[in-house]
């Protein structure tokens, strides 16, 4: 059965309020990462392909690189090999 993440978890909550949250358990926090992760590149696959508009969002590509910073913090390491697509999927 596929885990699910608690139905309290705020989607609009920052990188450091799911590491720090005490109500999340490691592997749940890991997942919303991850999730997270996958969201930007496909945001960062869809500016690529001009199907984003200028909304002064945050750089994807920083926020990805902070993703990954908080996941070595819970020490789940980045994957080594190149992802298959460009969604990393």
């Amino acid at each position: 059965m596929a885990q699910t993440i608690p139905s309290n978890t705020n989607i609009h909550a920052t990188l450091r309020e799911i590491v720090d949250s005490p109500k999340l358990s490691t592997e749940e926090k890991i997942k919303l990462l991850q999730e997270r992760e996958l969201d930007l590149r496909e945001i960062l696959v869809a500016a690529e392909e001009g199907m984003t508009k200028d909304d002064n969002r945050d750089d994807p590509g920083v926020a990805l690189r902070q993703i990954h910073d908080a996941l070595q913090a819970l020490g789940c390491e980045p994957a080594l090999t190149a992802a298959p697509t460009k969604a990393g999927g």
